[in-house]
């Protein structure tokens, strides 16, 4: 059993089976690993002190909202997806500002080939609608 001091954030409690650390996304700033149960748990304190995360604008919480609904469509990406949509929706909301980006500027098929098969499902088919009208079709 591992028990980690509450001085470092969550008590975390495992049995003797391995923990597998997830490997976050560059982009989404978070710090934290998988228990075995599949549970996620934040380590900011351990990681260290987390950048002041600025409030989402009203866009933003409606697109999280519409990105959340959408998630309930796809039962294999929910289960890792859904808690960054608390713990960090930021990273979301760049995503989607990313794909809008990416139209501008003309390179979306490059772009689209980086993506995860989540990301070209759910952010590219609400991304515009909230991000860049102009390419809401």
């Amino acid at each position: 059993m591992i028990v980690a001091s509450p001085a470092f954030g969550e008590l975390i409690e495992t049995s003797s089976a391995p923990v597998f650390p997830v490997i976050a996304d560059p982009k989404d700033t978070i710090c934290h690993m998988q228990r075995p149960d599949g549970i996620i748990l934040k380590l900011d304190d351990l990681c260290g002190t987390p950048e002041t995360i600025q409030p989402l604008s009203a866009t933003d919480q409606n697109f999280i909202r519409d990105y959340r609904s959408l998630l309930e469509t796809y039962p294999d990406e929910s289960p890792s997806l859904l808690p960054l949509t608390s713990s960090n929706p930021q990273a979301i909301v760049q995503k989607a500002k990313d794909v809008c980006n990416a139209l501008d500027l003309g390179t979306f098929i490059e772009f689209r080939k980086t993506q995860s098969p989540a990301d070209i499902n759910m952010i590219n088919a609400i991304a515009p609608r909230y991000y860049c009208p102009g390419f809401d079709n």
